[in-house]
């Protein structure tokens, strides 16, 4: 599931952000072509809404994308701008996975980073929540074709008549 995210959010930076000239994941390169992108996955952690009935985990996965430019002062205001850009393009997408829409959390300078010298550097975060783990609806069995309901005391093989379909989610009152 991480390397189809991963998969997923370099193929829409490249598509999203035409200026790019690189675009890179996990790795620290020593040599960048700029403007460029550097994809990281931060960190894992569980998400406060687990239960979506499959049995699997969510986890929620935060983001970052290092955006590179020379340390000129001509691209300061490109800097930003793509950070808005990226910003823009990663809320609500969600990178042609089965999984709700990423959110963007923030853009900022990130002067320190060690790995980028002789270049200026913004990091946008964003976080978006992956399910992992096995369905408990995935494998053998059947799946039932027609589902009816009842309520108590008309259950039971006795009351079958007072049964009703559902159907597109909807039971109509007895």
């Amino acid at each position: 599931m991480i390397e189809a995210a991963r998969e997923g959010i370099v193929t829409a930076l490249r598509a999203g952000c035409p200026g790019l000239q690189d675009v890179l994941d996990y790795g620290r390169e020593t040599t960048l072509n700029t403007p460029a992108a550097v994809l990281n996955l931060a960190h894992l952690e569980p998400d406060e809404n687990p239960e979506d009935g499959s049995g699997k985990i969510a986890l929620c996965c935060r983001w970052e994308v290092f955006l590179v430019v020379p340390d000129r002062a001509k691209y300061e205001g490109r800097l930003r701008e793509l950070a808005a850009a990226v910003g823009t393009l990663v809320h609500g997408h969600r990178f042609g996975l089965e999984a709700p829409p990423a959110r963007f959390i923030l853009a900022e300078p990130n002067e320190f980073e060690p790995h980028f010298k002789g270049a200026k550097c913004w990091r946008v975060e964003f976080e978006q929540v992956l399910l992992f783990g096995e369905s408990v609806w995935e494998g053998d069995g059947v799946l039932p074709e027609q589902l009816m309901v009842s309520y108590t005391p008309l259950i039971g093989a006795e009351h079958e008549a007072e049964y009703q379909e559902v159907t597109d989610g909807i039971v109509q009152p007895l």
